[in-house]
């Protein structure tokens, strides 16, 4: 009976409080802002998924580069770009060997990237796959210590010009998307940790340095 009590009581506040809410909305509201004085910056957080290039599978796509330097995009993610920069799009072959510089095609995840470095934004690379109906994608690597190589390669491709690379210095590396959701993983919790920490221990070596 306490516990009923106090749920009424606090759900009285909180409807009192919303209709007075709702009573000042209603009246006129002036905002003044004084422009000539500052008092600090404001951290930009302008990012935002995929981009500036054209997205491969859409007709008459157009370079967002310069609407993205209007509105100050700063850092760019790239998941869901359907096909570039997933793994399984760099290395299409589970059985090849990941530390050969064969098994692996940049092509199309180089297209991509080279925009977003062009354009003054810092990449938020996602080690993973987009969304998709392939439900082969959504399970757990056969073997976790492989896929985590094939991502330390792919950090060396972009980092340490590993396989004719680069040295864009890139970060942040996000490890797979959405676990929690079985769009995108349809392992168990504990299968997502091993994941997560394999590539994590071997991305912290020296041969991939600049990581976050």
């Amino acid at each position: 009976m306490k516990k009923f009590v106090i749920f009424c009581i606090t759900s009285i506040i909180v409807i009192s409080s919303v209709s007075t809410l709702s009573n000042e909305i209603n009246q006129n509201l002036i905002i003044e802002l004084d422009c000539t004085q500052t008092n600090g910056v404001i951290k930009p957080y302008a990012e935002i998924n995929c981009g500036p290039a054209p997205i491969y599978h859409i007709e008459n796509g157009v370079d967002l580069t310069n609407q993205y330097q209007d509105i100050g995009i700063n850092f760019i993610r790239t998941h869901d770009f359907f096909g570039p920069t997933d793994v399984s799009a760099i290395f299409p072959n589970w059985d090849a060997n990941p530390y050969e510089e064969e098994s692996y095609n940049f092509t199309s995840s180089d297209e991509m990237i080279a925009p977003i470095i062009n354009a003054g934004c810092k990449v938020f690379y996602h080690l993973g796959e987009s969304a998709s109906g392939n439900n082969s994608l959504r399970i757990p690597p056969a073997n976790m210590t492989k896929w985590a190589e094939v991502c330390k390669h792919i950090v060396m491709h972009y980092n340490d010009g590993w396989n004719n690379g680069y040295h864009y210095n890139i970060t942040y590396w996000e490890i797979w998307n959405e676990p929690d959701l079985d769009g995108f993983w349809d392992g168990t919790a504990d299968e997502y940790y091993t994941l997560y920490i394999t590539p994590l221990c071997r991305l912290s070596r020296p041969t991939t340095h600049h990581l976050k």
